[in-house]
């Protein structure tokens, strides 16, 4: 079981895998942060990198020693 901090985002328009493609992986980590970038793809951080990163940024500075 995983049990270290894990920030996990996800795309609405992702052509590989949906949402509910991935919902087991989503139920599976309790202690997740979990955001959805809305209209991007798979690239999200390229996509949208003024959402993206921020999110990244926050919980890296939250979770570092």
């Amino acid at each position: 079981l995983l049990k270290c901090p894990v920030l996990l985002i996800w795309t609405d328009h992702n052509p590989g895998k949906s949402l509910q493609a991935v919902q087991h992986v989503i139920d599976a980590i309790p202690q997740k942060e979990f955001h959805i970038i809305k209209d991007a793809a798979h690239w999200a951080q390229w996509e949208k990198p003024d959402e993206v990163n921020p999110l990244m940024i926050d919980f890296l500075s939250r979770i570092a020693p």
